[in-house]
């Protein structure tokens, strides 16, 4: 892999400035380039020609936020992905942090024409308050210690391939989506460097559909090059709108997901296990439930004939003639996992956000856990129920919570036993649960 090669790729057209620990300028000469490269960090210019280079930075300041940070990422690449702009797109990572990219020559030149080296700005902008809720909910998650904002309204400076961080021991890599599916923080190091020259390629027009979009919002929108996007944290606290049924039907929903890789049986199964919980909460473990009983295990199983055992899982769940998981006569349906589950979540945090983390934090557990209810509860659910987003900003594999104490337990009992309603029947019970 040549450096210097990669640089000379972007920065051709660019403006270029070199930044040292004593001096930042601009080089005019291209041909003196291999003179900085391996002491100053390189930038180039967001305009090339009369286009400019669309640009979005995710920035953080705690180093356990990578995580986070890259499921940011991933929630652009898939907003992009939503208006058909995949081969265009690339991601920079620098160690400290992200950018995602637009291939300027992406652009339909109808819109260069008509906003010239403003236009890569204008498309930053409007993906940033379209979404804009999406990106709140993420920086109050991270409690202010992300912040995203217009790259090319920030500096107007974008750090060139492979040229060294200002620490001088990381370097800036070009990825393209299939490369960022398997990204790994070390990707920036010497010793692991990881760098896509695909980077460069792109398709003509292909953000036709993207600008369609931004042209209807800049005929009712007027845009100043100083009013630019920069979201960051708004909220003291999370909203405790999500509680332990959404919290169980999330894991097992995962749980499911990493055994079968169904994703809409998944949801079925997860809605399905949090409302068996759920009830047997309200009425105590020795109530029997149409046929469910659980055992002195604590593990939940069904003396129902027409209940079948899901392979590879150990839950014996009923399954309705359509092929989703029911209770009590009713399906789950993965509409209903949505309506009851995902819309809680999203009022807090992108969903995209939640799943991937729940998918990674169930994989770090054994097969043998996860096939059983009872391990599942105990050392997967159990440890995080009370502070699952809460826990979203910190990396999965320290993924963890304090013991809780005796106290706490008996708080928790008091709870429960407040919570208990006289529903007559389970079916009385799943209604409420729709109300």
């Amino acid at each position: 892999m040549q450096r210097l090669e990669e640089m000379l790729s972007f920065l051709r057209n660019r403006k270029t400035k070199i930044v040292t620990d004593s001096k930042e300028e601009e080089l005019s000469d291209l041909n003196k380039l291999s003179e900085y490269i391996d002491n100053a960090t390189i930038f180039g210019s967001s305009i090339t020609d009369s286009k400019s280079t669309p640009s979005i930075s995710i920035e953080f300041t705690d180093h356990n936020l990578v995580e986070l940070a890259q499921d940011t990422v991933n929630l652009v690449l898939e907003i992009l992905q939503e208006y058909s702009v995949t081969h265009s797109v690339y991601v920079v990572w620098t160690g400290k942090w992200f950018e995602v990219r637009i291939h300027e020559e992406a652009i339909p030149p109808s819109f260069i024409e008509k906003y010239g080296s403003r236009s890569g700005f204008l498309i930053t902008e409007f993906i940033l308050r379209k979404y804009r809720n999406k990106f709140v909910k993420i920086a109050n998650i991270a409690k202010g210690r992300i912040v995203i904002k217009n790259h090319c309204a920030i500096s107007g400076w974008l750090i060139a391939p492979l040229s060294l961080v200002f620490s001088k021991s990381l370097y800036a890599v070009y990825l393209k989506p299939r490369s960022f599916k398997e990204f790994d923080p070390s990707f920036c190091t010497p010793t692991n460097l990881k760098h896509d020259t695909e980077w460069k390629s792109f398709v003509e027009n292909e953000c036709e559909t993207l600008i369609r979009d931004v042209e209807k919002f800049l005929e009712r929108t007027t845009i100043d090059h100083q009013d630019y996007t920069e979201i960051r944290s708004v909220a003291q606290s999370i909203p405790s709108i999500v509680g332990r049924f959404e919290v169980m039907a999330l894991l097992q929903a995962a749980r499911y997901y990493v055994l079968t890789g169904d994703l809409e049986k998944a949801k079925s199964f997860g809605l399905n296990r949090a409302i068996f919980y759920a009830w047997a909460k309200y009425y105590g473990s020795r109530r029997i439930i149409r046929g469910y009983t659980r055992p002195s295990t604590g593990t939940p199983t069904s003396t129902s004939s027409s209940s079948q055992a899901q392979p590879p899982l150990k839950d014996y769940v009923e399954l309705s003639p359509r092929g989703w998981f029911m209770i009590g006569d009713q399906e789950q349906t993965p509409q209903d996992f949505d309506s009851q589950v995902k819309t809680k979540f999203e009022a807090v945090v992108p969903f995209e956000i939640v799943w991937n983390k729940a998918v990674r934090y169930v994989k770090r557990f054994p097969p043998e856990v996860l096939r059983d209810p009872n391990k599942f509860f105990k050392y997967v659910y159990e440890p995080v129920r009370d502070r699952f987003l809460e826990l979203l900003s910190m990396p999965t594999t320290t993924m963890s919570v304090e013991p809780r104490t005796k106290t706490q337990h008996r708080h928790d009992g008091r709870r429960v036993e407040e919570a208990r309603k006289p529903f007559k029947s389970l079916t009385d019970f799943l209604s409420s649960r729709k109300e």
